[in-house]
């Protein structure tokens, strides 16, 4: 169990449960299996562990919940979702409801101060999401953008806190859906928005869904998907843009290339790459240039520690940590296998700023975990949610 905690978690679509069975009791770390390398690149292969203590699951005490955030029906016999915007402290504690509003407020993020949250609301406009800020307190509510996209979504803070980039998507034909996606860029008093990928790929063939920050706020590295109609194929790859030049570098080509994190030092940027048919994935580095591709080890989703020198990362419904030149991998959060969706890292997964605890999703419940990064032990506060971030 972490003890005398002080950690605080934002987390959007939050709903307090007793957990499912599922990830409710610790199991033998040597239930997970090894992965299949499916390159010809040394990478390193997971190993069992027997030295790692198994974690020990922690009940905390039960939380009470609002019901007004349970599922209701409209007027028109649909089911309406009121996901809203809570704080609290890793154990569960201070639970507060910052949003309470009737309308889908959700996917929050810290500002690197922790003064303030973006966060995606449909409360006015075309009824799809616009970005908006509010104080770590819930007060002072405004909205960021002025809704004249179709919807936007995923605000990231610009290092400095004076900048949040987002996904926005705008009509366009014959797009596959109709619709585009797009990383935009918006001072934080509302003013310079621009669209920075605008200008990459046929308008009509290609989508953006990641992004990562360089450390400086100088560059934003990019992932899209793009579709080529002539062979009716499709990659993911990797593109840096330079926001003072607007000049735009693609890293990696033809491949599966997802999930760009950049390195705390801005030397590096780690990401999922996809070989092979079906697509396995393995945890890759790259140089901000371009060069010295190398494959670490499989699995998908990194994330740096704040120090850079640890990633975690999924695997195989399990997440590991490795040190970040690949070596010393092992699983530090491990559950009895019934659980069929992973231990979701991804989007919704933060480490502490001291490194020494992560906080992430677990995929049957969404319950909201913290895991002790040295020792495997996780805090349960029972408390469920979506979007996670721990406050810097």
């Amino acid at each position: 169990m972490v003890k005398g905690t002080s950690v605080s978690i934002i987390a959007g679509a939050l709903l307090i449960s007793s957990l499912a069975a599922c990830g409710s009791s610790s199991s033998e770390i040597a239930s997970y299996g090894k992965p299949k390398v499916t390159t010809s690149a040394p990478v390193a292969v997971i190993q069992e562990s027997e030295s790692l203590p198994e974690p020990e699951l922690v009940k905390l005490t039960e939380i009470v919940f609002d019901e007004t955030l349970e599922p209701t029906l409209s007027d028109t016999g649909e089911i309406v979702y009121n996901y809203e915007i809570f704080t609290m402290t890793a154990d569960g504690t201070n639970l507060q409801n910052l949003t309470n509003n009737a309308a889908r407020d959700e996917e929050p993020e810290w500002s690197p101060d922790g003064r303030q949250i973006a966060f995606v609301s449909n409360r006015v406009g075309n009824g799809n999401g616009s970005i908006y800020l509010m104080n770590s307190d819930g007060s002072a509510v405004q909205a960021l953008t002025t809704n004249e996209l179709n919807s936007e979504s995923q605000p990231l803070w610009s290092p400095d806190g004076s900048r949040v980039a987002f996904l926005g998507s705008i009509k366009v034909d014959p797009a596959p859906g109709g619709l585009r996606l797009d990383v935009y860029v918006i001072d934080t008093d509302g003013n310079n928005l621009r669209n920075l990928t605008a200008g990459i790929g046929d308008q009509n063939f290609v989508d953006f869904f990641n992004f990562s920050w360089s450390p400086d706020g100088k560059k934003i590295v990019v992932g899209s998907f793009e579709y080529d109609p002539v062979d009716e194929s499709y990659s993911d790859n990797l593109y840096v843009i330079d926001l003072s030049s607007s000049d735009v570098k693609q890293l990696t080509f033809n491949h599966a290339n997802q999930n760009p994190v950049w390195s705390p030092d801005g030397t590096t940027i780690a990401f999922s790459i996809g070989i092979g048919r079906p697509i396995e994935f393995n945890i890759a580095l790259i140089n901000e240039d371009g060069s010295n591709i190398r494959e670490l080890t499989s699995g998908t989703h990194p994330l740096w520690s704040p120090s850079g020198e640890q990633l975690a990362f999924e695997h195989e419904n399990r997440i590991y940590i490795m040190d970040a030149d690949g070596s010393k991998i092992r699983p530090i959060a491990n559950f009895d296998g019934t659980c069929t969706g992973p231990l979701a890292i991804t989007s919704s997964a933060s480490w502490s700023q001291d490194g020494k605890e992560i906080s992430f999703i677990e995929a049957c419940s969404n319950a909201i975990l913290t895991v002790d990064v040295e020792t495997g032990e996780v805090t349960d506060p029972n408390v469920s949610g979506n979007n996670i971030k721990i406050r810097p």
